[in-house]
């Protein structure tokens, strides 16, 4: 937690500097400026988060996110309970079998994937 502290002052700093060398004008590039640091530390604060917390996080961005507030099928998904579901021994198989896959590199990038498919 301290090193995203420090960050955050780092950055701030930054933006305080940047904005006041172009005068505090609104339609320069601070604005810009601003939101990327914002973004940054957000991913840093995600992932600093432990393991156990990452479901949790996610859900929270996702209520959050414009596309599951304007879009209900995707706010109905969100707000989904987890799948308690049993994995089958069918399902537990095929999950290996594609982690064993990515173990050995036998994987397709999405691009090459889209590519093999078409449109």
């Amino acid at each position: 937690m301290g090193a995203l502290i420090i960050l955050a002052v780092v950055l701030g700093s930054v933006v305080w500097i940047l904005s006041a060398s172009w005068g505090w004008h609104s339609s320069l590039p601070s604005e810009r400026l601003i939101v990327v640091i914002r973004r940054t530390l957000s991913e840093i604060a995600v992932d600093m988060l432990p393991d156990d917390e990452l479901e949790t996080a996610e859900r929270v961005l996702a209520g959050l996110s414009v596309l599951s507030l304007s879009n209900p099928a995707t706010a109905a998904l969100a707000k989904a309970p987890v799948d308690d579901e049993p994995v089958t021994a069918r399902e537990a198989e095929a999950i290996e079998e594609g982690e064993r896959d990515f173990e050995r590199g036998r994987v397709v990038a999405a691009d090459e994937l889209r590519a093999r498919l078409g449109p």
